[in-house]
């Protein structure tokens, strides 16, 4: 357990973690559970054990396997998410890029946000944090709308990037077609 997951854990008293995206590389929906208190620890060490909720033999060569190229993966996210937010940095109308520096994460605004995930060919319109391959979405239309009209509320312009591994430039190139930039 690394030092951030037992940061988490120490504030949050109980912490799920997902190693579907990231370690396993596709969507099998494996997961890692931290719990502070002993009491609930026995709690839910009982109810894992009496259900058989352990990982299996082929989901332990899946984190194995996604463990292996993990550090490459990363790399690539990471800077075809470099790459791409400096892109959109200079793009007319794109306004508050957003990178964090250490993941694929990237998020623009746009008035024609709509438009723009409509018209990319490389970049998939879908709800995910995504594995290998680049997604875009408009998170208050399709994965905030629940939050709509409290403080939690995301603008309609707002598309988030979820950057491949995919070439860099083929990312860039897809969103100016999708911007309509030369």
């Amino acid at each position: 357990m690394t030092d951030r997951v037992r940061l988490l854990a120490a504030q949050a008293g109980l912490l799920g973690l997902s190693v579907t995206f990231l370690i396993v590389r596709d969507r099998t929906g494996l997961a890692q559970v931290v719990v502070k208190d002993p009491d609930v620890h026995d709690k839910v060490r009982f109810v894992q054990n009496s259900i058989g909720a352990v990982p299996g033999p082929l989901d332990c060569f899946l984190v194995h396997r996604g463990l292996r190229t993990l550090h490459l993966r990363m790399a690539a996210h990471t800077e075809n998410a470099r790459v791409v937010s400096a892109w959109l940095e200079g793009i007319e109308g794109v306004y508050e890029v957003r990178w964090p520096g250490i993941s694929g994460m990237v998020s623009f605004r746009h008035p024609d946000a709509l438009k723009i995930v409509s018209a990319t060919k490389l970049f998939s319109l879908a709800e995910s944090l995504g594995g290998v391959e680049s997604l875009i979405e408009i998170p208050q239309a399709m994965t905030h709308g629940s939050v709509e009209g409290s403080a939690a509320a995301v603008p309609a312009d707002l598309v988030r990037l979820s950057c491949g591994v995919e070439a860099p430039e083929d990312l860039v190139e897809d969103l100016a077609q999708a911007l309509g930039v030369e």
